[in-house]
């Protein structure tokens, strides 16, 4: 598991394991379920940093298998550990030692190549760029 913490919210505790997410019940430690790699069905994804839960969703870098070395940002829903998206954040060798940061509008990541990103929803947007209002 190395050096990645656990997250707690609503009665869940978030955790890596195996290079993949879990999501477990405080009470009774009984998997509710499992994203990434040995996970059937899905690419093997390996995730190594701490989980960030915030709303209804569980935010995780990392990246996939045999795919390139290019990091990700995964996203999942907190209830089902389903896929809501994925990022790509670029060429990036050690993205599972960013954790992101999630305000109330944004999502921020960091790379090991010294890039930001910032990620949220847009209302409005002109040739690919947002429009703050």
């Amino acid at each position: 598991m190395g050096d990645a913490g656990l997250a707690v919210a609503d009665n869940l505790v978030y955790y890596v394991a195996e290079f993949g997410v879990e999501a477990r019940r405080v009470e009774t430690g009984e998997r509710v379920w499992r994203f990434g790699s040995r996970t059937e069905g899905q690419p093997e994804i390996n995730l190594v940093s701490t989980p960030v839960v915030a709303s209804d969703s569980v935010y995780v870098p990392g990246w996939i298998q045999r795919d390139t070395m290019y990091g990700h940002l995964f996203v999942l829903d907190a209830q089902t550990g389903t896929e809501q998206t994925r990022v790509e954040l670029g060429r990036n060798q050690e993205m599972g030692r960013s954790i992101p940061a999630v305000t109330s509008d944004l999502v921020f990541a960091a790379t090991n190549t010294g890039d930001l990103y910032a990620f949220g929803e847009c209302g409005t947007s002109i040739l690919d760029s947002c429009l703050i209002d």
